[in-house]
């Protein structure tokens, strides 16, 4: 991989289902896999293997096996998908080949799965239980098996603490942008100023408000007027 060049890649948030349990090498092998497999499909030529060298060397990165790539990309790009990310190169060959803690790992698959939800919006809004459901890999909380929801993994990630730890870590040295005051949730960004956060999720908050206080009123009159509808034909039946 040449040190200059950013370049990202886009596969299966899925992928992610185990990284932050130790299986973060397979996770990001698999990623570069399909990314290649995928690159390779707008490739010319008839063999899968030539295409795959041949977007393996439009990538710039170095493969081992042409025919690992085909034989792992294959299986990924058949399965059914409904949430990619995109990944730095730079951060997944790093999460590859070094050593990292679990709670390294935990923050690199937050970090995904903001940036799943994300995509090129300027910010979001997540309530934690669906941030947490994209941190093990799953779209949203009705994917994730019941089962899952009974591992010590889990548990410990739905911790106020633990998810705070990861929150400070992403502010502080992933650059998120984070704002939560009386939102019911969080809103993120990496491309606004915290002041444009801010007033984004205010002016939210304010429209929210304003539809609760008519959807109210609208409650009431409705039941105002059914009563005295009520009351005018018992008059007029006396």
């Amino acid at each position: 991989m040449s040190e200059e060049r950013q370049s990202y890649h886009f596969y299966p948030i899925a992928l992610h289902q185990g990284a932050i349990e130790g299986k973060i090498r397979d996770t990001m092998m698999d990623a570069i896999y399909y990314s290649i497999y995928k690159k390779s499909l707008t490739e010319e030529g008839t063999s899968e293997v030539g295409k795959v060298i041949a977007a393996a060397n439009h990538l710039d990165i170095k493969i081992p096996s042409a025919e690992e790539v085909v034989r792992r990309g294959r299986i990924i790009h058949f399965r059914e998908h409904i949430v990619m990310v995109s990944m730095s190169e730079k951060i997944m060959f790093d999460y590859l080949q070094n050593k990292k803690t679990e709670f390294e790992l935990a923050c690199f698959c937050a970090y995904a799965a903001i940036r799943s939800v994300l995509g090129k919006k300027p910010s979001i809004k997540m309530t934690n239980e669906f941030f947490v459901a994209r941190m093990f890999g799953f779209a949203s909380i009705s994917d994730m098996p019941q089962q899952f929801k009974t591992r010590n993994i889990y548990k410990k990630y739905t911790k106020r603490y633990n998810l705070d730890r990861i929150k400070k870590e992403l502010i502080d040295n992933w650059g998120m942008k984070y704002y939560a005051r009386h939102t019911r949730g969080f809103f993120v960004s990496y491309n606004l100023s915290m002041e444009s956060l801010v007033e984004r999720a205010e002016r939210e908050r304010k429209v929210h408000k304003q539809k609760v206080k008519k959807a109210g009123d609208a409650a009431i009159l409705a039941k105002v007027l059914a009563k005295l509808e009520a009351e005018n034909h018992s008059k007029t039946t006396a």
